[in-house]
């Protein structure tokens, strides 16, 4: 694969991450409305984060996919795992102070710098050999 190519498939992830999100946020206190039968109120926080960590998932998928060798998965298994050391304590904390919205705001927060900037930079060290 090449530089180029990859480039242009983080691109068309992050197109489709953005209009799944967009969809998202539209449709989430109308159908959250619809199938508790308006007992339970989703509010704007919880829809924008959920969409927000659709999108952040979307832009490390390609990187993701790309690191899939022996040594790409036990580079990618150290950043999950550095995540997981720095969300939960994070989400606890959010969740005392933002509520349900908390602990995705968390994954958020930690995907972007921990996992989605280091595999970027390792997937485009590697394309340029």
């Amino acid at each position: 694969m090449t530089s180029t190519r990859w480039q242009r498939t983080f691109f068309l992830f992050a197109l489709g991450g953005l209009a799944a999100s967009g969809v998202f946020v539209v449709a989430a206190l109308p159908v959250s409305s619809l199938i508790s039968g308006g007992r339970v109120d989703v509010g704007w926080s919880l829809a924008w984060a959920f969409a927000l960590l659709l999108l952040v998932q979307t832009l490390q998928y390609p990187a993701a996919m790309f690191l899939t060798t022996p040594q790409g998965l036990v580079f990618q298994a150290w950043l999950h795992v550095g995540m997981v050391a720095v969300n939960v304590p994070l989400s606890l904390y959010l969740a005392h102070v933002w509520g349900a919205s908390g602990p995705v705001w968390a994954s958020v927060f930690t995907v972007i710098p921990i996992l989605t900037v280091p595999m970027t930079v390792r997937t485009l060290r590697l394309l340029k050999g």
